[in-house]
């Protein structure tokens, strides 16, 4: 494997056999990347016991969930989870906080609001590591004990906020310790987030760079560009990610912002084959470059802020049909032998 930049990570989805998962993990950890995460995504499986599979089993690699929703598990129990996790990965685990898709909050009769997402996700941070610290929280309805965590206190778990909502990059820029761009950010939006991100972390006076920037760079592997970006029209979270591009990202590929409307109502409908027929190459362009075998949907190792192609065939069966192949870091990097899904984030220093 080359030498990388920043430390790289492998990103999983929560499907597939778990013993596949960790041995994918233990792979992971023998190439010499630097973190393996795992990302809770309805309704699929969940998330916690993939990550938890790998601290027990997997030595010395980096465990990150990216990302938990203080929505759909409770701050107080996302805190003992973490509180496990670090002892079977002490001062490995990696945790990230967002609210999710709101339609899935709304398919399983969640209330949410935009507002209340970022109140939730905020309150969540100082929730936990107050109990982490071994302080006591109050309850949540008066005249009744505060809470009092039963767990020692855990070593320095980094939170990540993994949202890209204006609010919740001024509240990465407050209080995280990093922020987790989405996959198929277009760069110039990528751009602007992070000016916006840099301008928070001032002004609560934390030093520049106090707010580590990680990314999910989605990449699909096959013989030909064409195949290649066909595979990507045709997986249903890169068809969710075109629907969801800013208006900005739109003009610059110089497409009608109109056009991801059409897109996500297609998606929300679960009509993948007529919302892939509406995305045209320019869309997938916008944030990625689309290549042929072996680089497939996505920019060679050079290329800042984007994936880096395998230098080689693939090895391993996909643990579920046609899954994307993802990965990000800001920094170059070489890419061992793995076929998808997987995922390549820069993890903190």
């Amino acid at each position: 494997m080359g030498e990388l930049s920043r430390p790289v990570g492998l990103g999983l989805a929560a499907r597939g056999s778990v013993t596949d998962v960790v041995g994918w993990a233990d792979q992971a950890r023998r190439a010499g990347l630097d973190s393996v995460w795992v990302h809770d995504s309805y309704f699929e499986r969940d998330a916690v016991t993939y990550a938890s599979a790998i601290a027990a089993q997997v030595p010395s690699i980096r465990v990150a969930m990216g990302a938990l929703n203080p929505l759909t598990r409770h701050p107080v129990v996302v805190a003992m989870t973490v509180s496990a996790l670090d002892e079977m990965a002490p001062g490995r685990v990696i945790l990230g906080m967002g609210t999710g898709l709101p339609l899935r909050l709304a398919q399983m009769g969640i209330p949410y609001t935009p507002e209340s997402g970022v109140e939730a996700v905020s309150g969540a941070i100082d929730t936990m590591r107050a109990l982490w610290s071994g302080q006591r929280v109050p309850a949540a309805a008066p005249g009744l004990p505060p809470v009092q965590p039963m767990f020692p206190p855990v070593h320095r778990v980094p939170v990540y906020i993994a949202a890209y909502r204006s609010a919740f990059l001024d509240l990465a820029g407050q209080k995280a310790d990093g922020y987790l761009a989405r996959p198929a950010e277009s760069l110039p939006s990528l751009e602007r987030m992070l000016a916006r991100l840099r301008a928070a972390e001032a002004a609560a006076g934390r030093p520049r760079g106090a707010v580590d920037v990680a990314g999910y760079l989605l990449t699909l592997v096959d013989r030909t560009r064409r195949e290649a970006l066909n595979r990507a029209k045709r997986e249903p979270f890169v068809i969710y990610m075109m629907g969801v591009q800013s208006d900005l990202a739109m003009r610059r590929a110089g497409l009608d912002p109109a056009l991801k409307d059409r897109i996500a109502a297609a998606w929300r409908a679960e009509d993948y084959h007529g919302a892939a027929a509406l995305i045209p190459d320019e869309l997938l362009d916008a944030s990625g470059r689309g290549r042929g075998w072996p680089g497939g949907w996505g920019p060679g190792p050079r290329s800042r802020g984007r994936s880096a192609s395998p230098p080689r065939p693939c090895r391993w069966r996909p643990a579920a049909p046609s899954p994307p192949w993802t990965g990000a870091s800001p920094g170059r990097c070489s890419w061992p032998p793995w076929s998808p899904p997987c995922c390549c984030t820069s993890a903190p220093t």
